[in-house]
C-alpha cells in the first residue's frame, strides 16, 4: 500500500515526499528503497504530532498528508488545486460511504467550507453519509498550533481545533474508489476490486497445474497454490502456502510471516 501512495504521489509532482516511521522501520527502508525521505519517530506523536516532529522537512509552504492505511483512486492534483483556491488553513478529502462511524462526518456550508466535523461518531448519532477519508492539505501556519510534547490527532482534534478558532477548513468531495485498510474484510475487498475481476498471479509464487483459481482471486509473491487446490474470490497472502486439495474461498489466507519472509526477499 505505501509502494503504491508514493507511485501517486510522484505522478503528482510533489517537490519531495517523506514517510513517517516507527514500528518497523528498518523493514519498510529496505523493501521501499531509495525515493521517499525517511522520518522516524522516536515516540508516538499521533497523526497531527508527527507533521509538528516533521516541521523541518515541511519548511514553510503548504504540504499534503495522506494515511497510508487507505487504498484509493483520489485526484490528488485536483485536491492540491482545489486547497489552492479555498485558501483554507486546511482542506480535506470527503466522500459519501456507506458505514460513515468509522470515520469522521462532515457538514459543509453552501460555500465549501466545513461547518461541523465528528470524529467516529455513535450510531445514534451520525447526521450524514458524508466522511473524511484521510486526505488532507494544510498551510503551513497549522504546525504551530499543534503541541509537541504529547500525542495529537488530525481529526481528533487539528480540526475540531481550527473550526473552535473560527479558522477556515475547506473540502474536497470526491466520488473515486477508496478503501480503508482497518479489517480484515475491508483489505480482501480491496484486493478483490484491484484485481478487476480477474485471478491475477503475482511474481515469485508457484502454482500446481492442476489447481484452480476462480476469479476475483489473488496470490501473492513467494506463495505456492498445492495440487488439485482452489483459490476462489479470495487472497493468498504473500509467502503463504495452499496445501494440495484445500479450497479458499472469501477470505484471507497466510500469516504476518510469510507477509514478512516475502518482503525480505524482495527486499
Amino acid at each position: 500500500m505505501a509502494a503504491r501512495l508514493l507511485d501517486q504521489l510522484a505522478a503528482a509532482g510533489l517537490s519531495e515526499v517523506a514517510l513517517n516511521l516507527h514500528h518497523g522501520a528498518d523493514v519498510v527502508e529496505r523493501v521501499l528503497g531509495d525515493g521517499p525521505v525517511y522520518l522516524r519517530e522516536e515516540w508516538l506523536r499521533g497523526t497531527a504530532g508527527a507533521l509538528r516532529g516533521a516541521g523541518s522537512f515541511l519548511g514553510g509552504g503548504d504540504f499534503l498528508v495522506a494515511s497510508s492505511d487507505g487504498v484509493h483512486e483520489i485526484d490528488i492534483p485536483a485536491l492540491i488545486e482545489h486547497h489552492r483556491a479555498a485558501g483554507a488553513l486546511a482542506t480535506i478529502t470527503v466522500k459519501r460511504i456507506a458505514r460513515p462511524e468509522t470515520c469522521a462526518i462532515v457538514d459543509l456550508g453552501d460555500d465549501g467550507l466545513v461547518r461541523r466535523f465528528v470524529e467516529k461518531p455513535a450510531p445514534g448519532a451520525v447526521f450524514t453519509d458524508l466522511a473524511s477519508i484521510g486526505v488532507n492539505c494544510f498551510r503551513p501556519d497549522v504546525l504551530e498550533l499543534i503541541p509537541d510534547d504529547r500525542p495529537f490527532d488530525i481529526s481528533g482534534e487539528l480540526i475540531p481545533l481550527l473550526l473552535d478558532r473560527g479558522l477556515p477548513v475547506a473540502a474536497y468531495p470526491t466520488t473515486a474508489w477508496w478503501a480503508d485498510i482497518g479489517t480484515p474484510e475491508a483489505l480482501l475487498e480491496a484486493n478483490l476490486w484491484a484485481s478487476g475481476g480477474e485471478a491475477r498471479v503475482y511474481a515469485r509464487c508457484t502454482i500446481a497445474p492442476d489447481a484452480v483459481l476462480e476469479p476475483p482471486a489473488l496470490v501473492g509473491p513467494d506463495a505456492v497454490v498445492g495440487p488439485g487446490a482452489v483459490v476462489r474470490g479470495a487472497l493468498v497472502l504473500p509467502g503463504a502456502q495452499v496445501a494440495a486439495g484445500a479450497v479458499v474461498e472469501d477470505s484471507i489466507h497466510g500469516d504476518g510471516d510469510g507477509v514478512l519472509r516475502s518482503w525480505l526477499h524482495a527486499g
